[in-house]
């Protein structure tokens, strides 16, 4: 016959429990549940002490068929760790991952706002009440952020500086965004590293940067698109120009007006305060400096002017014979 086997104290009548049927463990309960072997804990502030006497770390070892397999460690810095052991003691001991006063994570759980998802050192950390709906994930991703809403921060550094009110923003790679986001910059998609990291005012909302410091120089221009490694990365406060390739229009930097157009390898290459420029094509428009109204289409079209005007030349190597110096204003080429 199976007996069971019950120590009891002064108000607890289990305070050791064990059922003789199957060798479950109950400590404040004498039916423990689940699958055996089982130990049980209840009470009003059930707890499991590990204390190992030496005050530096306490562990508890999980063997699986008798084998130590997982440790949790506390030691005296406030380090929660999981690691793997190979025997009892710590000795055996390898760290897989480590949890201390530098660590964030929050699965809508813990932080200052409602529904943030936070998991990185120094992530998340100033967010405040109204700060919700926030993915940020990476070290210092996000760190300022307080009461913005809806942003997806991934990467060191990734947002780093954004405060109250940046909003709808999505920053992907190291230090993306990472510059002083203003007030009321919203609806931003910047994708690579140091994608538009510079100082963001409202202005430059809507802005797309897709590729390593793509519209890496951004403060207040309006209407910007760059798609491609260093497109449109000097433009500062130039507006509605947009850019798909690599380096296509890396050197506009003018003020205000733009209106520039470049797709393909360096197309605009060298557009500065050009203005009102198509250029489609690899090379096309690869020349032009402080040229406007042209419109190039083929690769290395129109690629020696450099301050031509209202120039149309369509097709491979159109209109590449015009001497860089020299004003060429008007001319079709197709």
């Amino acid at each position: 016959a199976d007996y069971d086997f019950r120590v009891e104290g002064v108000g607890a009548a289990n305070a050791l429990f064990v059922q003789g049927s199957d060798g479950a463990i109950g400590i404040g309960t004498a039916a423990p549940g689940g699958f055996a072997p089982t130990v049980e804990i209840q009470g009003t502030q059930p707890a499991l002490q590990i204390v190992d006497g030496d005050t530096v770390v306490d562990f508890l070892t999980i063997l699986v068929d008798s084998e130590p397999r997982v440790q949790l460690a506390f030691d005296d810095s406030s380090e929660f760790r999981i690691g793997t052991a190979s025997n009892k003691g710590m000795s055996g001991y390898s760290a897989k991952m480590v949890l201390d006063t530098n660590s964030r994570i929050s699965l809508s759980n813990n932080d200052g706002g409602t529904s943030n998802t936070i998991f990185g050192h120094g992530a998340g950390e100033s967010i405040a009440s109204g700060g919700n709906y926030n993915v940020l994930i990476g070290e210092d991703a996000g760190n300022d952020l307080t009461t913005g809403v809806q942003n997806v921060a991934i990467g060191f550094g990734a947002f780093d500086n954004a405060t109250t009110d940046a909003d709808n923003n999505i920053a992907i790679g190291l230090y993306t965004m990472g510059g002083v986001v203003g007030e009321a910059v919203l609806n931003c998609v910047a994708i690579g590293t140091q994608a538009m990291d510079d100082v963001l005012e409202a202005g430059a909302s809507g802005s797309v940067a897709i590729g390593s410091y793509a519209l890496g120089a951004l403060t207040s221009g309006i209407g910007n698109v760059a798609i491609g490694y260093q497109a449109l990365d000097a433009a500062a406060t130039s507006d509605y120009n947009t850019a798909v390739g690599y380096q296509a229009l890396t050197a506009v930097n003018s003020n205000d007006t733009g209106y520039n157009t470049a797709v393909g390898y360096q197309a605009g290459l060298a557009v500065t305060s050009g203005i009102y420029n198509v250029a489609i094509g690899s090379g096309a428009g690869d020349t032009l400096t402080t040229g406007s109204s042209n419109t190039a289409v083929g690769a290395v079209s129109l690629s020696i002017a450099t301050t031509a005007l209202n120039n149309t030349a369509v097709g491979f190597n159109a209109m590449s014979d015009v001497v860089a110096d020299v004003a060429v204003d008007g001319g079709v080429a197709i």
